[in-house]
């Protein structure tokens, strides 16, 4: 799955956060340089609990992997889970963070043995270089936060891990989407009809609801139109809830035919 060919939305509401991702998987055939299908169920939302926390994290870049399947960025992920899941932190950022340098040297001991991963040839920012994104929210000792770490492939196998801190703005959605299609979603008449009000009153139904819809307008010929990479989003839409009670699916991924 390209890392790019993703679309991640989430809204901090006064219960909780409402995360939703789409299920389109594309697997780069890197003979014919074409991305193939790889099933319209994939899961790229799941639950991060441990000591203190109880979190969602959505994920973008699963495979970029190797043709023998022995890095899978999921399994890396569940394995740092599982590595701190007594230790306590006191905030989400110091959390990934663990997580995030753990998945990095993951993937630059990958890179050496198994990956032959490159830019694409017609690269035009350091967008084309993003390996994987993940991005977590919920609560941390109590403490709601957003906190997204991200990975970038560079020159002879090393790999660059960015976390940050997302600013929580209640009842506003947020869109992780190929390059301008968020803010052209949000601007352009021609989307208005998956624009739905918001507000920092908005209810769990409701914020469902926003966030659904803008992942439904990143899978519309026209977002693929204005940005190619949209081609690469659609299938079942998963969306879970976290409050301070708990881990929900709204919508719960389903079972790959």
């Amino acid at each position: 799955m390209d890392s790019r060919m993703s679309a991640i939305s989430f809204c901090y509401i006064k219960s909780g956060f409402v995360i939703a991702a789409d299920g389109l998987s594309r697997t780069l055939d890197s003979a014919t340089g074409t991305y193939r299908p790889n099933g319209d169920k994939h899961q790229k939302i799941y639950p991060l609990l441990g000591s203190g926390r109880i979190l969602a994290y959505g994920m973008m870049g699963e495979a970029v992997a190797s043709e023998d399947n022995s890095f899978n960025l999921k399994a890396e992920i569940d394995r740092q889970q599982k590595r701190l899941a007594t230790k306590q932190f006191p905030n989400l950022r110091d959390y990934l963070g663990a997580i995030g340098i753990k998945l990095r040297k993951a993937y630059e001991k990958a890179t050496k043995t198994c990956l032959d991963y490159k830019p694409p040839p017609d690269a035009q920012d350091e967008y084309d270089r993003l390996l994987a994104r993940v991005i977590a929210v919920g609560y941390v000792a109590a403490k709601p936060s957003c906190v997204q770490a991200e990975f970038f492939f560079e020159d002879k196998g090393r790999v660059e891990l960015r976390v940050t801190t997302v600013p929580l703005r209640p009842g506003i959605p947020a869109l992780a989407a190929p390059r301008a299609i968020p803010g052209i979603i949000d601007t352009d008449p021609r989307f208005e009809e998956y624009r739905l009000p918001f507000g920092p009153d908005i209810s769990l139904e409701d914020a469902r609801a926003l966030i659904k819809r803008r992942l439904e307008a990143c899978a519309t010929p026209l977002a693929a139109e204005i940005e190619p990479l949209c081609s690469g989003i659609g299938g079942h839409i998963h969306i879970a809830a976290v409050t301070p009670s708990g881990f929900d699916w709204l919508e719960a991924p389903v079972t790959a035919d």
